[in-house]
């Protein structure tokens, strides 16, 4: 009796065990079948992957290449075709005497004395290709007025600058003297246009400027810094200093002995837009200016503190007596007495149109032929001063577009009174 107890026990425990066990292989099943299924999806999705990983690789590949087919084209532009530009303001880079007298041969002097000291300066770099690249100088003047501003200073004669000319465009057939003619701003716009175009050339590592005494070519030289190819520029220093706000740029400069003069030539009563016969500055029409506006002007100039604008020289330098004339003479406010340069003169005269117009300003017609104030808002149409009601540029249409085209509110060379350096030579008018 007790035997068949127990083995119906272990007949039941074995049942419960092979359900157990059943039980597990159904779930072991199911759980491979799961398994497998996202053992599939992930082959699948490493597939994609070495798919993708594949034509990025051929697309690396391919960009590599065509890379290293550009830099190829680039480095041929920069070796075998390196061209280093010279830029030269004739009327501000002036030659030395010692040059100059010597006709001829002087110019050819002048010649390689600035191509060695050019070469050398190369040389000193560390780019390999500017010491095999081509020298090509052009210098941009104004001969007549050049010739003048010599001859008065007693640096040489006209024919011997001529021979000068001569010589120094015959040195090498990449320089070149060219006379612009006596335009205010001829030289400088030749060379600005320059400037813009050669500077983002690849095969032209370094442009020698040679027009570091005038700050008017300093809104061009900030283009090509906001382009990122400042670095090419490299000054070519005649006088002394560096004119302010190029200075602030710090190009890298370089001064060659003997080359250019050092110091600016002086004349005196000369105009600068005006024609007179050789050697004959007494024979020129007095200007129709009151008798106190040159003659009793004092004999001591001053110059500008080149620290302030000019707005904020104390006194500040009237705009009538520099720009047109001034009426009120001695008891003038404002200051007579300064030495300015070309520059100064052109940002007066900008200065000066910051101020309305006071016949504009009241709606009427200005009658004056070379009006110095604004006869439209510097700022336009879109002046928010205007919109806000407090521009002083009150007038009708004087913050619209077509009263703008309609203004004679462009620069002119209506400068009949005034003291300036032009072309790096103090002239006194």
């Amino acid at each position: 009796m007790e035997d068949a107890l127990h083995s119906c026990q272990d007949e039941t425990k074995w049942s419960e065990l092979l359900e157990q066990q059943t039980a597990l292989f159904h779930k072991t099943v199911a759980a491979n079948k799961v398994l497998s299924a996202r053992v599939d999806e992930l082959e699948r999705e490493v597939g994609v992957w070495k798919l993708g990983l594949k034509n990025s690789d051929d697309g690396k590949s391919a960009l590599q290449k065509e890379a290293e087919k550009l830099n190829r084209i680039i480095s041929s532009f920069k070796d075998d075709n390196t061209l280093v530009l010279g830029l030269v303001d004739g009327d501000g880079c002036i030659f030395a005497q010692e040059h100059l007298a010597l006709g001829h041969l002087g110019g050819k002097q002048a010649a390689s004395q600035l191509t060695k000291g050019i070469t050398e300066y190369l040389a000193s770099q560390p780019t390999d290709s500017a010491g095999r690249a081509t020298i090509y100088i052009h210098i941009f003047l104004n001969k007549t007025g050049l010739v003048e501003t010599l001859r008065d200073n007693n640096q040489c004669t006209p024919e011997q600058f001529e021979a000068f000319l001569s010589g120094f465009n015959q040195a090498s057939p990449l320089f070149n003297i060219t006379d612009v003619g006596s335009g205010k701003e001829a030289a400088d716009s030749k060379i600005k246009q320059m400037l813009r175009v050669f500077a983002p050339f690849p095969q032209i590592p370094y442009i020698f400027f040679g027009g570091a005494h005038d700050n008017g070519y300093t809104s061009t030289l900030n283009e090509i810094q906001n382009t990122g190819l400042l670095d090419k520029i490299v000054v070519l220093q005649s006088y002394r200093t560096i004119a302010t706000e190029i200075r602030a740029l710090n190009i890298p400069s370089i001064e060659i002995p003997s080359v250019f003069m050092r110091d600016k030539l002086t004349t005196q009563d000369r105009k600068y837009f005006a024609t007179r016969s050789p050697r004959s500055p007494k024979t020129l029409p007095a200007p129709s200016l009151p008798s106190f506006s040159r003659s009793e002007s004092p004999v001591t100039r001053r110059n500008i503190d080149p620290s302030l604008p000019l707005s904020k020289q104390k006194p500040v330098p009237c705009n009538y007596f520099y720009l047109t004339r001034c009426k009120t003479g001695p008891t003038c406010r404002f200051a007579h007495d300064y030495i300015l340069t070309r520059d100064q003169v052109v940002e007066l005269r900008r200065l000066a149109k910051t101020q309305p117009c006071g016949h504009r300003n009241r709606n009427q017609k200005c009658k004056v032929v070379e009006c110095i104030f604004g006869h439209f808002c510097p700022q336009g149409p879109g002046c928010e001063a205007h919109v806000a009601g407090r521009c002083h540029f009150i007038g009708k249409d004087m913050h619209d577009p077509q009263g703008q085209l309609l203004s004679a509110d462009s620069p002119r060379s209506g400068i009949s009174s005034v003291i300036y350096e032009t072309n790096g030579i103090n002239t006194s008018t």
